[in-house]
């Protein structure tokens, strides 16, 4: 007399387990277009992250850092003080660059507000860290490509280094002198 087992084969687990992977892949493939939101979010805080980086860098090491922001590549790099050897460098041609980084796919970096207060759309920006760590308010603003309700505005204070994000594009008004 044959026992009748029950339960599942190995080749229908394993179709299982590829179809849920199937799955899985599709759903974070397509993550941007369902939570532009998060992506957005996401690209601002690696943003000040970066930059509370240089930032924190050069009051430590007592010594400039530059972020150099190339809105024509939609990429940016950090200079660090140092040469390749980790030498001192003496001018910003000598400085050896961190790799490069891009923001996520369907995020632009749409313009840097400058010191002047005019907005920079195209070409090479760069942000100058002091070592006492005193500079100019940043204001970026970052276009969502996916859907324009989830553009934000990243502003980091320049005496504080405080930073946040605004939804949408405003324009920040820095604080100066004549307000006091």
């Amino acid at each position: 007399m044959a026992t009748k087992r029950s339960g599942f084969t190995l080749i229908e687990l394993m179709a299982v387990v590829l179809l849920i992977g199937l799955m899985l892949g599709g759903v974070t493939a397509n993550l941007g277009r369902v939570l532009p939101g998060a992506v957005s979010e996401s690209a601002a805080r690696q943003l000040i992250g970066d930059i509370d980086l240089a930032r924190s860098s050069a009051i430590a090491n007592g010594r400039s850092y530059i972020m150099v922001l190339d809105l024509d590549q939609q990429e940016y790099r950090l200079l660090p003080p140092y040469d390749e050897d980790g030498r001192i460098a003496r001018n910003q041609e000598e400085r050896n660059p961190l790799s490069r980084k891009s923001l996520p796919a369907g995020i632009r970096l749409d313009a840097v507000l400058g010191p002047d207060g005019g907005r920079i759309e195209q070409g090479i920006h760069q942000l100058v860290f002091p070592p006492d760590g005193v500079m100019l308010d940043i204001v970026l603003f970052l276009i969502n490509e996916v859907d324009a309700y989830y553009d934000s505005t990243v502003h980091i204070g320049g005496l504080t280094g405080r930073s946040e994000i605004v939804e949408g594009h405003q324009e920040l008004r820095s604080i100066n002198e004549n307000d006091f």
